[in-house]
């Protein structure tokens, strides 16, 4: 699985758009700030990460948005094609989200997000 990148951010700012999720982005990039702006530990990032993905996942209501997400999502992990992350579980899904977020600095790439809109 790769980093995150640009073009990532990109892609993932046209689906958020068609999804309608703005002011949830700029939620989750304001409670990933505040975390890590404070002592408070009280926001898990991989918690809020996952909040955003099954956001992003209840969101996408047209087949257009939804194939982008597998296109996107086999493009991160470069293992597998858009047509097999559709087949994946969620429990999959999630997982992979969870490496991603784990793997990449979430909170730059939330915040770079919320600024695109």
């Amino acid at each position: 699985m790769r980093k995150l990148s640009i073009k990532d951010a990109f892609t993932l700012a046209r689906i958020i758009k068609k999804a309608d999720i703005k002011e949830e982005i700029a939620d989750f990039a304001n409670r990933i700030a505040v975390k890590n702006n404070s002592k408070d530990e009280t926001v898990n990032t991989e918690a809020v990460g996952l909040e955003f993905v099954i956001t992003l996942l209840t969101s996408l209501s047209n087949k257009e948005t939804e194939q982008e997400f597998y296109s996107l999502l086999a493009d991160i992990r470069g293992d597998i094609t858009s047509d097999e992350v559709s087949k994946l579980s969620i429990p999959e899904v999630l997982s992979d989200v969870k490496k991603i977020i784990r793997e990449n600095d979430i909170k730059s790439f939330f915040t770079s997000l919320s600024a695109l809109k």
